[in-house]
């Protein structure tokens, strides 16, 4: 089975692999941050949203639904839902009480101490202005004392936004550890978005791709979106328009699927040239831009459920189509997959919190801003190694060229009658870099075939001997397998530097045959000398540790040996055909040895 064969069949599996380590990852950070501490919980539904506290009071104890400590979870409705919340009893000092969805518009706190029989009411909720909270934290926070021990709260949402209320119960010291973590979060958020800004604004400005372009606006707008979620933009950029909020998550969620599409059509470009299947994706990209231009004049529930459901189509349309192109080999789909899944991964475990499925956590609450900044570095690092890449083919493309070039350089010489002495130096450095294997640094196949011939012709017309060595590193592909091909390449400079440094005389020659085969030519010698050469090199080659991960490896190598007298016919083939057939001896004996034909 060839490399390219064997490359086909292993890339599925590491991308399967990748995608399901990635969501157990991110999942599991909800086992190592502890788990969020509620508040038993029962709740009414009031579908007329009539009702007040002395209707919800009068309600009989079957009529309420036991939530215990989970995250109450209604999901898009149109009813008025009542919490009751018992406070437990404390002796002193204060505790707070968090309601941990910064996007409930309407959110009534009424509170009855022991002992009282007058409601004490705090009005909460997105539509009021920031300025009003109690605390100035993103998300809705209850102060209360020590005379609110044993009290009972009921708690009255209506909201346009998902009727989810994760409640959390905090002590002093809990409630400032909490509060230099939401800030140090947020802020390292902040930071990296920032910084992947600058970087990519740079990076655009440098080279002028417009994918990168395409990028800012990915950012800037999946940043606009995490923040609103979050809270912050509400507490930082308006907080006298709450209205605004609602606004700003289905928009910036459109246009931020809108860039990305534009951004997978461009990155993913193979050598500038448009590919099949762009045209779906500009028709998302624009279905998106008409959605986020709708968004202000639609109602809210209309506009993000659009929102969210044109984000699902294509964010699965651009991973099954990167997926496609990544097993046919394009480096940049590859890249594409590993960053986004990241921000994919990161929406299932929101998913599964929201649901309840997995643990109610820092993390998981706040996956959207994890995923989406890992997802930034990566795919900066990410473009980092395409530029590296594409520069790379650029190099493979201009030493094709030199190659073609000094093809014809060489024909036309035969026709020129003098050249310039800078000719002749250009013509020096390009016939130097044909002739050098540029992994080990030694001679390469094409200098070993034309050195070969000289070399054949002159001791026919001297009538001395020649010896030719085929050497091969032993076991090399389990070698590559074993220890990855940075090993192996490693592997090969330092037989190539061993067998360099161990033959004897200026007039020998050392090159690269192809792959793990080496070729040594050693002219005007005798059979004993060629011998004892080619035990000399075995041995100084099996004296050779290759580190490895701090690990010294032992390499050997299996050496035919080939010996011929002006009486037999100088021909290179025929040569290289009895030193292939001795290397085939060395390595059915038991290899790390010389045999000789």
């Amino acid at each position: 089975m060839g490399e390219a064969e064997h490359r086909g069949i292993e890339r599925p599996a590491k991308l399967a692999l990748w995608a399901c380590l990635v969501l157990l990852v991110l999942t599991l950070l909800s086992s190592i941050f502890p788990q969020r501490r509620g508040l038993p919980t029962h709740w009414l539904e009031d579908p007329s949203g009539q009702w007040t506290l002395s209707d919800v009071r009068a309600q009989p104890e079957s009529a309420w639904h036991n939530r215990g400590e989970q995250a109450f979870n209604q999901g898009y409705s149109r009813s008025t839902f009542w919490l009751r919340i018992d406070l437990p009893q404390w002796d002193e000092g204060a505790r707070y009480l968090g309601i941990g969805n910064p996007l409930l518009e309407h959110l009534s706190v009424h509170r009855l101490r022991q002992g009282s029989n007058m409601p004490t009411l705090l009005r909460l909720g997105m539509a009021r202005p920031f300025a009003e909270r109690p605390l100035p934290f993103v998300s809705f926070v209850v102060p209360l004392s020590s005379a609110d021990s044993g009290a009972t709260l009921w708690l009255q949402v209506n909201s346009r936004t998902s009727v989810q209320v994760p409640l959390d119960w905090w002590d002093e010291t809990a409630w400032a550890r909490h509060q230099q973590q939401v800030s140090l979060f947020h802020g390292s958020y902040l930071g990296v978005t920032a910084a992947m800004l600058a970087f990519n604004l740079l990076l655009y400005l440098a080279i002028r791709e417009r994918a990168y372009l395409w990028y800012l606006g990915w950012m800037v707008c999946i940043a606009a979106f995490v923040f609103t979620l979050n809270g912050s933009s509400f507490q930082w950029l308006w907080p006298h328009a709450p209205a605004w909020n609602l606004t700003v998550l289905p928009t910036s969620l459109s246009l931020a699927i809108a860039c990305s599409a534009g951004f997978f059509v461009h990155f993913l470009r193979e050598g500038g040239r448009a590919q099949p299947g762009e045209a779906l994706f500009w028709l998302l990209g624009l279905g998106n831009l008409a959605l986020a231009a709708a968004a202000p004049a639609l109602p809210y529930r209309v506009a993000i459920v659009g929102a969210i459901a044109m984000a699902m189509a294509t964010m699965l349309v651009a991973i099954v189509s990167a997926a496609q192109r990544a097993l046919r080999g394009n480096f940049g789909a590859q890249y594409f997959l590993i960053a986004f899944s990241f921000v994919i991964a990161a929406g299932v475990v929101l998913a599964l919190n929201k649901l309840g499925l997995i643990a109610r956590t820092f993390i998981t609450e706040h996956a959207t801003e994890v995923g989406s900044a890992v997802e930034m570095v990566v795919l900066s690092l990410a473009i980092i190694a395409r530029l590296n890449h594409q520069r790379r083919q650029r190099e493979i493309a201009q030493a094709a060229l030199l190659d073609a070039q000094q093809r014809l350089t060489t024909e036309l010489e035969v026709r020129v009658a003098e050249r310039t002495e800078a000719l002749q130096e250009a013509n020096a450095k390009l016939t130097e870099l044909s002739q050098t294997d540029a992994l080990t640094g030694i001679f390469n196949r094409r200098y070993l075939d034309a050195h070969l011939e000289r070399e054949l012709r002159r001791l026919a017309r001297d009538g001395n001997s020649m010896a030719v060595m085929l050497i091969d590193v032993d076991h090399f592909k389990r070698f590559n397998d074993t220890h990855g091909h940075p090993a192996g390449d490693a592997c090969l400079q330092a037989v190539a530097a061993a067998l360099s440094a161990n033959v004897r005389r200026p007039s020998d020659t050392v090159a690269r045959y192809g792959g793990e085969e080496f070729c040594v030519l050693a002219p005007d010698t005798t059979e004993a000398g060629a011998v004892a050469l080619a035990e000399t090199l075995r041995a100084a080659v099996a004296d050779l540790r290759v580190v490895v991960d701090g690990v010294d490896v032992a390499v050997t190598t299996s050496i035919g040996l080939c010996w011929r007298t002006p009486e037999h016919p100088w021909y290179a083939s025929a040569l290289l055909k009895k030193a292939d057939e001795a290397l085939y001896g060395a390595k059915a004996g038991g290899r790390n040895r010389v045999h000789t034909v």
